[in-house]
């Protein structure tokens, strides 16, 4: 079988001449973080400019002026509105946006989108902890800037050393529940996502009024914190939400962009290349941005298809070498290599290694780049190299190639204790925490005969 490693380019002296972009490295395939991070600070500056600004508007110039002037008779009716009932219910309304409360959930919800989808859903997490603590700065730098003082009523709560402006636990509320419900609305297709998200938006709102019930906060408080925590929300769901990210996205014509980078190279016409692909452990984006690698080489017209648990990569590799494919591209862990690769076995079409699995054994022994761009724009620019395969048959079962090992026993055991769950959250040591556990198997004996 036949797989690529990246070539080694000799210098020598002459000329100057422009060299072509690195493969994955062109401006359509930029991952633009850098100036994504940028935005996501300038934009905080201004958000945090823009609260503190409206909190010493209403603290100096607009203190009389209308609303702020009806605040105090909106805060005196609902003390007047008091009763046992609406205390105790304002009491766990308003518990539901206090400190201990937003960094519980929201470390309880973070871990969830990690642990509980079969691919964890890192950037949602990353969008829900960073809005949340974006909030909770521009709060903090907000209290500091700006003085005002609680409504001159009977506070129903201890108060906080911090200033009245903005509501910390509305802004709170704000980041996670709304956050949730962007969550919600844009991840999940299921028909109660609409009522789910209504009611995660309506959370905010009653926090707010819980505060204002018992005496906290001004209106104008409650509608700063209101705002901080969407404004953070916008801000960071920019920067990381599929679909709406400044760091990630390529421009609309990156492929238009890949593919004349392609032509304008002297390079030997390419026709087709399959990838066959384990959705288990390759995302949406990371498809993506390998689609793109894939155009910028001249492999516009490629096609992924997916592995599932009765076809492991073998059978679909079958069908791509019977459709005339060139090129096959396998986007997984070493089990799919391996099916992929058996399938391969003496056929002379080449395969490129994409390591998108926990181990990545074979990877890691020809000293590829672990990053699944990288390690594609390495093996479409590299030079084909012979690989051996094993060859594995007995007990009943059909003669099989692997390519870097073939284990028995303990190695057996732990793999296949090994979850997939364990494995996309723990990365390799989820190995190491299956085969302590094998170690208390029965033992086993076996006799090893050696032809010669």
């Amino acid at each position: 079988m036949q797989t690529t490693e990246p070539s080694q380019t000799a210098r020598t002296a002459g000329p100057a001449q422009t060299a072509p972009p690195r493969a994955g490295r062109s401006p359509a395939l930029s991952s633009g973080a850098a100036r994504a991070a940028v935005r996501v600070g300038a934009f905080a500056v201004c958000q945090a400019a823009l609260m503190v600004g409206a909190g010493l508007l209403l603290t100096g110039p607009a203190q009389g002026l209308w609303p702020v002037t009806a605040e105090v008779a909106a805060v005196e009716a609902l003390e007047d509105a008091r009763t046992g009932t609406l205390d105790a219910l304002s009491n766990v309304v308003s518990a539901l946006g206090d400190t201990t409360t937003m960094v519980g959930l929201t470390f309880l919800v973070c871990l969830a989108l990690v642990l509980a989808p079969r691919l964890p859903r890192w950037r949602e997490a990353v969008f829900l902890a960073t809005a949340v603590s974006l909030q909770a700065a521009v709060f903090v730098l907000i209290t500091a800037c700006v003085d005002r003082t609680r409504p001159d009523v009977e506070r129903l709560d201890a108060s906080p050393p911090t200033s009245s402006y903005t509501s910390g636990h509305t802004g709170a509320a704000t980041a996670l529940y709304a956050g949730l419900a962007v969550l919600v609305l844009s991840r999940v297709r299921a028909p109660w996502r609409k009522p789910v998200a209504a009611l995660l938006l309506l959370v905010p709102l009653l926090v707010g009024l819980a505060r204002l019930y018992r005496g906290m906060h001004h209106p104008t408080d409650v509608a700063g914190g209101l705002a901080n925590g969407a404004l953070s929300l916008f801000v960071v769901g920019r920067a990381v939400l599929d679909g709406h990210t400044w760091a990630a996205r390529p421009p609309a014509d990156a492929v238009d962009i890949a593919v004349d980078a392609a032509a304008r190279r002297s390079a030997p016409a390419r026709k087709h290349a399959t990838v066959i692909v384990n959705p288990t452990v390759t995302d949406t984006a990371t498809r993506e941005r390998l689609r793109l690698v894939l155009a910028q080489h001249g492999y516009g017209d490629s096609s992924f298809v997916e592995t599932t648990a009765q076809d492991p990569g073998g059978g679909r590799t079958a069908e791509a070498l019977r459709a005339g494919a060139e090129l096959v591209v396998v986007c997984g862990g070493d089990g799919t290599v391996r099916a992929v690769a058996d399938a391969l076995a003496g056929t002379g079409v080449p395969l490129v290694l994409v390591p998108c699995g926990t181990g990545n054994l074979l990877v890691r022994n020809l000293d590829l780049p672990l990053s699944p761009a990288e390690a594609l724009a390495a093996g479409l620019t590299g030079e084909p190299r012979a690989l051996d395969l094993g060859r594995i048959e007995g007990d009943g079962f059909p003669a099989v190639h692997f390519t870097a090992m073939a284990g028995a026993g303990l190695d057996a055991a732990m793999l296949e204790a090994t979850s997939d769950r364990a494995k996309s959250v723990l990365g390799w040591p989820a190995y190491v925490l299956a085969g302590v556990k094998g170690l208390r198997a029965p033992r086993m004996r076996l006799t090893v005969r050696l032809d010669g």
